[in-house]
């Protein structure tokens, strides 16, 4: 998945009215595999960010103070690709931790 069309999903996500994806409904169910992976790789990223700029342990839970917008929309973003892939019936791969 580019940086495009996670911008695009984004967008339509805060923007659409409809529960349905045009930008992911254009996906071959082996390229949404690949974004399913993309957008976990970026929400881990932005959940890294977040906790390395400001966080604190409450209570042994580990509370994230910077980078929501992002975290966010990650979050929200890899939300919609699993939503499209129970749709289709597509099965998840399996997401490698580390660099991609």
């Amino acid at each position: 998945m580019t940086l495009n069309q996670l911008e695009d999903l984004c967008v339509e996500i805060v923007c659409s009215d409809s529960d349905k994806s045009e930008v992911l409904s254009v996906f071959t169910d082996a390229e949404l595999q690949t974004a399913y992976v993309d957008v976990a790789h970026q929400y881990g990223f932005e959940l890294v960010c977040g906790a390395y700029e400001n966080s604190t342990w409450v209570n042994g839970v580990l509370v994230i103070c910077a980078n929501e917008g992002p975290i966010l929309a990650s979050q929200a973003a890899f939300a919609a690709v699993q939503l499209e892939m129970s749709r289709r019936r597509v099965d998840p791969p399996d997401v490698v931790l580390g660099c991609p």
